[in-house]
C-alpha cells in the first residue's frame, strides 16, 4: 500500500516539477498544466479507491484474521473492472464527448433525412 501511494506521489510530483521546469508560460499554457494535473488527480484517485480496498482484504485474509475470500469474487468481477471503464474518462474525457456529440450529429442528420422524405 505504501508502494503504491509513495509511486503515485512520485508521479504526481514529478510532473508538476517539469511544469516548473517549463519556465514562465502564457495562462493557455498554465491552463493545460492545470488540466493535466486534475487528470492525473482523477486517476490517481480511483486507483486509490478501488485497488487499496482490495488490497487490505487480501492483507486481512493473508493473516487468516477473516476468511475474505468471497470478497474476491466482488472485486474481480465488479469493482476493478469499474475503475477500468471510469479511467479512460478521466483521461479522454473531451475524446469521448466529441466523439459522441459527433454521433448525435450523425444520427441527428439521419432521423431529419427520414422525417424528409
Amino acid at each position: 500500500v505504501i508502494i503504491i501511494l509513495t509511486s503515485y506521489g512520485i508521479v504526481f510530483s514529478a510532473t508538476a516539477k517539469s511544469s516548473a521546469l517549463a519556465g514562465p508560460t502564457n495562462n493557455a499554457q498554465i491552463k493545460r498544466n492545470a488540466k493535466a494535473q486534475r487528470k492525473i488527480a482523477v486517476l490517481i484517485s480511483t486507483d486509490v479507491v478501488a485497488w487499496i480496498p482490495f488490497i487490505l482484504i487480501c492483507i486481512i485474509n493473508y493473516f487468516r484474521l477473516v476468511d475474505a475470500s468471497q470478497w474476491y469474487s466482488i472485486f474481480s468481477i465488479v469493482i476493478l473492472p469499474c475503475n477500468s471503464v471510469i479511467n479512460p474518462f478521466g483521461i479522454y474525457d473531451e475524446v469521448i464527448l466529441n466523439f459522441f456529440k459527433r454521433v448525435l450529429k450523425i444520427c441527428h442528420c439521419k432521423l431529419s433525412c427520414l422525417i424528409q422524405a
